[in-house]
C-alpha cells in the first residue's frame, strides 16, 4: 500500500502504455519494494468512455477532420472536458484510491489531468499529482494544470508551450522522452560510416510500421519500394488481422520472398534493429524508439491533432526526413543514399546527440524522490 499510481490509457494508441511501462520497469529496478499500480482512465469511466477509447484509432484514421475537431475541444473548452471526465471516473477512482492509498499519482493522459486534480482536491487526498506529457511539441492544453506538483515533459518545445499556458518554470521538468529499456542499448562507439554502410541500393531492408497509416498507404509504399529498389520490405501491420490478410493477398503473389508481413509483435526492437530504414507515422513513441536505436526514419504521415507538428519536429531536429507525397518516395530514398550516405550520417549524428537513453530512469528516480 502507499505506492505510485499511474493513470494511463490502454486503447488510445500504444504510446501511453509504452511510456508507463518504460518508467515502471525502471521503478522496479531502482526500488523493488515500491508498489506500482496502473489504471486505464477510460475503464474507470465505465462502458461509454471505454467504448470511446476503443474507437480512437478508427476515428483518427478514417475521419481525421472529425478527430481534429474533437481533439481541439480540449484547447477551447478545457474546463468542460475536465468536468465530464471527473464525473465519469469519480466512483471507480474513489474505489481505486481507497484500495491503493497511493503516495504519488502520475497522470499519463491529458484528458484526465484536470479531472484527477479535481477529485484529489474534493477527496482531500494529500498525495502529490504529476502530469507526464506524452507529446513532443503540439501538446494539448489539457496537459497543463497549475495545481499539479510537477509537469514532466520530453522536449524544450513542450516546455515552451507549458510556460505559455502559465505553468510555473520551477514546476516543469524536462527529462527527454521515456523509452522502454530494450530500445536503449545501441552502442554508438563504432564509426557512423560502418554503422551506416547502407549507402548502396543493393540489399536494403525497409521496415514499414503500419500503426495508423492505413491499408492503402502501406500497400502503395511497399510497391514503390519493391519496384524501384533491389530491397526487402518488412511490414508490421499491428493487431488488425484483416489488414494483414489483405496485404498478404495483394503483395505476396507479386513480390514473394522479398516481403514479409507480420501482425502484432512483442519484439518490435528486433525488427527495427535488422532494418536499414524505417517508414513510420509521426508517432512520438515510435519515433523516439527509432532515434534511441539510431535508425534513419522516413515519416510518411501523422494523425491530425496531437501529431500535426511532429513531422516539422523531425525536420527541425534533423532526426529523419519527411515524405509528404508518397510518389516522391524514391527521390527521398535516393537523397539519403547519395554521396556515400552523407545525409544518413548527418541524421545519425543528430540522433546520437538528441537521444536521452536515461530518460525513463531519470523520471523514475524523480518520482521516487517525490513519493518518499
Amino acid at each position: 500500500m502507499g505506492g505510485i499510481l499511474f493513470i494511463s490509457s490502454y486503447n488510445t494508441g500504444y504510446g501511453h502504455i509504452s511510456i508507463t511501462e518504460s518508467v515502471r520497469e525502471q521503478l522496479t529496478l531502482l526500488s523493488p519494494s515500491t508498489e506500482v499500480h496502473e489504471a486505464d482512465a477510460f475503464m474507470l469511466g465505465g462502458r461509454v468512455s471505454y467504448t470511446m477509447s476503443r474507437l480512437y484509432n478508427k476515428v483518427a484514421v478514417n475521419a481525421p477532420l472529425l478527430w481534429k475537431i474533437f481533439y481541439g475541444l480540449g484547447n477551447i473548452f478545457p474546463s468542460l472536458v475536465k468536468y465530464f471526465s471527473a464525473q465519469s471516473i469519480k466512483k471507480k477512482f474513489t474505489e481505486l484510491i481507497n484500495k491503493t492509498s497511493p503516495r504519488l499519482i502520475v497522470v499519463v493522459h491529458p484528458a484526465y489531468v484536470g479531472s484527477v486534480m479535481d477529485l484529489v482536491e474534493d477527496m482531500g487526498i494529500k498525495a502529490p499529482v504529476v502530469s507526464m506529457v506524452a507529446d513532443l511539441d503540439n501538446i494539448s492544453h489539457l496537459w497543463a494544470d497549475r495545481r499539479c506538483s510537477y509537469t514532466l515533459c520530453p522536449t524544450e518545445a513542450s516546455r515552451s508551450t507549458l510556460l505559455k499556458l502559465s505553468i510555473a518554470d520551477e514546476k516543469i521538468k524536462v527529462f527527454g522522452f521515456p523509452v522502454r529499456d530494450r530500445f536503449n542499448h545501441f552502442d554508438p562507439s563504432g564509426s557512423s560510416e560502418a554503422l551506416r554502410g547502407i549507402s548502396h541500393k543493393e540489399g536494403l531492408t525497409f521496415l514499414i510500421m503500419n500503426g495508423s497509416q492505413g491499408l492503402k498507404s502501406v500497400e502503395k509504399i511497399s510497391r514503390i519500394l519493391l519496384r524501384f529498389f533491389t530491397c526487402r520490405v518488412i511490414i508490421l501491420s499491428g493487431n488488425n488481422a484483416k489488414v494483414k490478410n489483405s496485404l498478404e493477398k495483394s503483395l505476396l503473389p507479386e513480390f514473394g520472398g522479398r516481403i514479409t508481413i507480420h501482425g502484432f509483435v512483442k519484439n518490435v526492437e528486433y525488427y527495427m534493429s535488422i532494418s536499414d530504414i524505417l517508414i513510420i507515422r509521426a508517432s512520438p513513441n515510435v519515433l523516439m524508439e527509432a532515434v534511441n536505436l539510431c535508425k534513419p526514419v522516413i515519416v510518411t504521415g501523422s494523425l491530425t491533432g496531437q501529431e500535426e507538428k511532429n513531422p516539422d519536429f523531425v525536420e527541425d531536429n534533423n532526426l529523419g526526413v519527411v515524405c509528404r507525397d508518397i510518389n516522391t518516395l524514391p527521390d527521398i530514398v535516393n537523397g539519403l543514399l547519395c554521396n556515400n550516405g552523407s545525409r544518413l550520417n548527418e541524421i545519425y549524428r543528430h540522433q546520437i546527440s538528441f537521444r536521452k537513453t536515461c530518460a525513463a530512469k531519470d523520471i523514475a528516480q524523480f518520482l521516487l524522490s517525490i513519493a518518499e
